[in-house]
Protein backbone atom coordinates (compact mmCIF):
# COMPACT_ATOMS: atom_id res chain seq x y z
CA UNK A 1 0.00 0.00 0.00
CA UNK A 2 1.19 3.49 -0.81
CA UNK A 3 0.48 6.69 1.06
CA UNK A 4 -2.85 8.24 0.07
CA UNK A 5 -3.75 11.95 0.26
CA UNK A 6 -7.35 12.36 1.40
CA UNK A 7 -7.43 16.17 1.55
CA UNK A 8 -5.11 19.13 1.11
CA UNK A 9 -5.37 22.70 2.41
CA UNK A 10 -3.08 25.55 1.40
CA UNK A 11 -1.77 27.39 4.44
CA UNK A 12 0.51 29.88 2.70
CA UNK A 13 1.74 30.73 -0.80
CA UNK A 14 5.00 32.67 -0.86
CA UNK A 15 7.37 33.73 -3.64
CA UNK A 16 9.27 30.42 -3.74
CA UNK A 17 7.48 28.02 -1.41
CA UNK A 18 3.97 26.80 -0.75
CA UNK A 19 2.93 25.43 2.65
CA UNK A 20 0.15 22.84 2.68
CA UNK A 21 -1.55 20.65 5.25
CA UNK A 22 -2.26 17.18 3.90
CA UNK A 23 -4.58 14.63 5.47
CA UNK A 24 -2.87 11.33 4.77
CA UNK A 25 -3.44 7.62 5.09
CA UNK A 26 0.02 6.13 5.66
CA UNK A 27 1.14 2.76 4.25
CA UNK A 28 0.36 1.14 7.64
CA UNK A 29 -3.24 2.45 7.49
CA UNK A 30 -2.73 5.18 10.11
CA UNK A 31 -4.44 8.52 9.39
CA UNK A 32 -2.54 11.72 10.12
CA UNK A 33 -2.07 15.31 8.99
CA UNK A 34 1.32 16.57 7.79
CA UNK A 35 2.33 20.14 7.11
CA UNK A 36 4.59 20.16 4.08
CA UNK A 37 6.71 22.90 2.54
CA UNK A 38 6.60 22.49 -1.24
CA UNK A 39 9.75 23.80 -2.94
CA UNK A 40 10.62 23.68 -6.67
CA UNK A 41 14.16 22.38 -6.04
CA UNK A 42 17.54 24.03 -6.00
CA UNK A 43 21.17 23.76 -7.02
CA UNK A 44 24.39 24.27 -5.11
CA UNK A 45 27.71 24.86 -6.81
CA UNK A 46 31.26 24.19 -5.63
CA UNK A 47 33.27 26.59 -7.86
CA UNK A 48 36.92 25.49 -7.85
CA UNK A 49 39.77 27.66 -9.16
CA UNK A 50 42.77 26.05 -10.91
CA UNK A 51 44.83 26.33 -7.70
CA UNK A 52 42.15 24.44 -5.72
CA UNK A 53 40.61 27.45 -3.98
CA UNK A 54 36.83 27.23 -3.60
CA UNK A 55 34.66 30.32 -4.06
CA UNK A 56 32.49 31.00 -1.01
CA UNK A 57 29.90 33.72 -0.47
CA UNK A 58 29.23 35.61 2.74
CA UNK A 59 25.48 36.11 3.00
CA UNK A 60 23.10 37.35 5.67
CA UNK A 61 20.37 34.79 6.31
CA UNK A 62 17.30 36.21 8.11
CA UNK A 63 16.14 32.71 9.15
CA UNK A 64 19.15 32.40 11.47
CA UNK A 65 19.77 36.13 11.99
CA UNK A 66 23.42 36.12 10.94
CA UNK A 67 25.91 36.10 8.09
CA UNK A 68 27.41 32.77 7.06
CA UNK A 69 29.84 31.52 4.45
CA UNK A 70 28.29 29.23 1.88
CA UNK A 71 28.75 27.88 -1.61
CA UNK A 72 26.68 29.57 -4.34
CA UNK A 73 23.16 28.19 -4.68
CA UNK A 74 19.79 29.04 -6.12
CA UNK A 75 16.25 27.96 -6.82
CA UNK A 76 15.30 26.15 -10.01
CA UNK A 77 12.89 28.25 -12.07
CA UNK A 78 9.80 26.63 -13.57
CA UNK A 79 10.78 24.62 -16.66
CA UNK A 80 14.51 25.09 -16.03
CA UNK A 81 16.91 22.13 -15.91
CA UNK A 82 19.13 21.91 -12.81
CA UNK A 83 22.36 22.39 -14.80
CA UNK A 84 20.93 25.48 -16.51
CA UNK A 85 20.09 26.85 -13.06
CA UNK A 86 23.65 26.18 -11.87
CA UNK A 87 25.13 27.95 -14.90
CA UNK A 88 22.86 30.95 -14.32
CA UNK A 89 23.44 31.10 -10.57
CA UNK A 90 27.25 30.92 -10.69
CA UNK A 91 27.31 34.01 -12.89
CA UNK A 92 24.71 35.88 -10.82
CA UNK A 93 26.33 35.10 -7.47
CA UNK A 94 30.07 35.01 -8.22
CA UNK A 95 30.65 36.78 -11.55
CA UNK A 96 32.39 33.65 -12.90
CA UNK A 97 31.40 31.15 -15.56
CA UNK A 98 32.77 27.60 -15.72
CA UNK A 99 34.09 25.48 -18.57
CA UNK A 100 33.35 22.09 -16.98
CA UNK A 101 30.54 20.85 -14.78
CA UNK A 102 30.28 17.62 -12.80
CA UNK A 103 27.17 16.63 -10.87
CA UNK A 104 28.31 15.08 -7.59
CA UNK A 105 25.08 14.61 -5.64
CA UNK A 106 21.37 15.15 -5.33
CA UNK A 107 19.48 14.89 -2.06
CA UNK A 108 16.41 16.10 -0.21
CA UNK A 109 17.45 18.91 2.14
CA UNK A 110 14.84 18.28 4.85
CA UNK A 111 12.58 15.38 3.83
CA UNK A 112 10.74 15.37 7.14
CA UNK A 113 8.79 18.47 6.09
CA UNK A 114 10.06 19.80 2.73
CA UNK A 115 10.07 18.63 -0.91
CA UNK A 116 13.24 20.57 -1.87
CA UNK A 117 15.59 18.41 -3.98
CA UNK A 118 19.12 19.86 -4.05
CA UNK A 119 21.42 19.17 -7.03
CA UNK A 120 25.13 19.71 -6.31
CA UNK A 121 27.70 20.47 -9.01
CA UNK A 122 31.45 21.08 -9.08
CA UNK A 123 32.36 23.87 -11.51
CA UNK A 124 35.91 24.10 -12.88
CA UNK A 125 37.71 26.20 -15.45
CA UNK A 126 36.47 29.44 -13.93
CA UNK A 127 36.77 32.63 -15.93
CA UNK A 128 35.17 36.05 -15.43
CA UNK A 129 31.69 36.27 -16.96
CA UNK A 130 30.71 39.21 -19.13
Amino acid sequence: MKMRVEAEREICQARIIRVVAKDLVLPNGRKTTFTIVEHPGAVAIVPVHENGDVVLLKQFRPSIGQEIYEIPAGTIEKGEAPLATAKREIIEETGFKAKSWTKIAEFYTAPGFCTELMHVYVARGLTPAK
